[in-house]
């Protein structure tokens, strides 16, 4: 029993298992480094270190057969782990091709030589041995010092590439070799170990740890370097921000601008026609000779002209507001029914549905505003009468969310692709008559329920308005009718709260 053989492995056992640690944290700061690897080495050195003092403390057969197979152990993998840890330290590309092979040879070698051992063991009555008995020392002599050469060289090449971080642990592999031969051999031979090799390994170690310091000096260097030259785009970048902010805040005052003008020349065109026929009709009732019949016609035309312009300020204000939905459990078929019903005669109008969609959350009287437009554009095309279809169905977002899908299909005059790709801009009219506010006024109020609004249109097949509402999940509420609201009037009287549509159509849809 060598005491302080034992006491020394025993001490060297908790210094590598502290280096160990050390390794693990340092591959959390530089992942895919292989320090992984390098505190597998190190544990295994632990191993090592520990069946020293197993086999140095006691004097049982099994403590002696046990330790010198986790020295096997240690001895086959220690060098395997290093080596393929070099081959990241070194950043080498080629020597990894020899990592699979290696790692396969070593399980053969490691099971090899518990085979052979095993005769060694007290469990098949072996008597005790006083040294330890290792069957293949010779090809584990080999093993480690095909791995130390392999190390070196991989060191080599980085010092060659003007790594500066392996000088010192190539130094300390150099003389590793010898010092790990001798101490090898005295250990199998005497059953001895001077740990010399445990204290190379630890300045070799300790060689890695610098060469990792460094390495963070340097990183901290570059990131001065780069937190620098961030700070000085940072700079510029902030200038050319407020360089942008300036244009765009230019930008926006000259769309305001222009869509101020769009907006006047909208209005002043709408306004103008009205004002001239009040103006007539009120020139026609100062004459004398006015009978009380034609008086009470001039009346009638002032009355309609002023409603007309009523009209049209009541379309500005609600495009200027801000749309606020009040969304409650309703159904889409009650809103399309009344819809349908109330379309003026010469006009076929289909609602299909299906029944898989359900009650949703909307504002009644908002939605079927915006229905109300998109028919009034879908009658305005088809001047002559024709077919308008009303479907309901389930559908999906393009995010996949599910949805509830309100379509109006016409087959009138259709709009080409010009017309159609502004066909949802504010004040954008072809009609001699309008303001252009209706399908963008539709279009808020679907945004506002959180849908979408898509329109397809071919010239001389028809136009179809999809709308898309989220469908929330409704338990337990009752399905109720969608009432209008009570401002709203009907599409049969061709008054609207929103008037003139936004879609381009070469009809107008006369007052009464």
């Amino acid at each position: 029993m060598n005491e302080g053989l034992a006491i020394g492995a025993l001490i060297w056992a908790m210094v590598y298992t502290g280096l160990s640690v050390f390794m693990l944290l340092a591959s959390r700061l530089f992942p895919g480094r292989g320090y992984t690897l390098l505190a597998a080495a190190v544990a295994m050195l632990t191993v090592s270190a520990l069946s020293i003092w197993l086999i140095a403390g006691h004097e049982s057969a099994w403590q002696v057969y046990l330790g010198t197979r986790l020295i096997v152990l240690a001895l086959v993998f220690a060098p395997l782990f290093h080596a393929h840890f070099l081959t990241h330290y070194c950043d080498c590309q080629k020597p990894r091709a020899f990592v699979r092979p290696a790692y396969v040879s070593a399980f053969v070698l490691t099971a090899l030589e518990y085979l052979l051992a095993a005769r060694q063991s007290p469990l098949f009555g072996a008597e005790f041995q006083a040294l330890p008995q290792v069957e293949l020392a010779v090809p584990l002599t080999v093993w480690v010092g095909v791995l130390l050469f392999v190390a070196i060289g991989l060191l080599g090449q980085a010092l060659r590439q003007r790594r500066k971080s392996s000088i010192l642990p190539l130094i300390c592999l150099t003389f590793m070799g010898p010092v790990g031969l001798y101490d090898l051999t005295e250990f199998v031979v005497a059953g001895e170990s001077t740990l010399l090799t445990e204290t190379v390994l630890w300045l070799y170690a300790l060689s890695i740890v610098l060469g990792l310091l460094w390495e963070l000096r340097g990183a901290e260097g570059k990131l001065l370097e780069t937190t620098s030259s961030l700070a000085e785009r940072t700079l510029q970048l902030e200038v050319s921000y407020a360089e942008l902010e300036l244009v765009q805040s230019e930008l926006f005052k000259k769309e305001q601008l222009a869509l101020v003008g769009e907006l006047a020349a909208s209005i002043a065109h709408e306004v103008r026609n009205p004002l001239a026929i009040i103006m007539n009709a009120a020139s026609g009732m100062r004459r004398a000779a006015v009978s009380d019949g034609d008086r009470d016609t001039l009346l009638s035309i002032v009355d309609e002209e002023a409603r007309r312009l009523n009209q049209l300020v009541e379309e500005l204000l609600r495009f200027a507001r801000p749309i606020e939905a009040a969304r409650v459990p309703a159904s889409l078929y009650d809103i399309c029914e009344q819809l349908r019903a109330a379309c003026k005669p010469g006009y076929d109008v289909a609602l299909e549905a299906s029944e898989r969609v359900g009650a949703v959350l909307v504002d009644a009287g908002l939605f079927r505003l915006a229905l109300d437009n998109l028919m009034a554009n879908a009658l305005q095309a088809m001047p002559q009468g024709g077919r308008v279809v009303l479907s309901i169905a389930s559908g999906s977002f393009a995010d996949g969310e599910p949805a509830a899908i309100v379509a109006v299909t016409d087959h009138g005059v259709g709009m080409a692709p010009a017309e159609l790709e502004r066909a949802k801009k504010p004040f954008f009219t072809t009609k001699p008559r309008g303001t252009g506010l209706g399908l963008s006024i539709a279009e808020r109020i679907v945004e506002a329920h959180g849908g979408e609004l898509f329109i397809e249109s071919r010239v001389g097949v028809g136009t179809t308005v999809t709308l898309r509402l989220p469908v929330e999940r409704i338990s337990e509420l009752p399905v109720s009718s969608a009432k209008p609201h009570a401002r709203r009037r009907s599409l049969s009287s061709g008054m609207l709260v929103l008037g003139e549509p936004n879609e381009s159509r070469d009809s107008d849809q006369e007052s009464s």
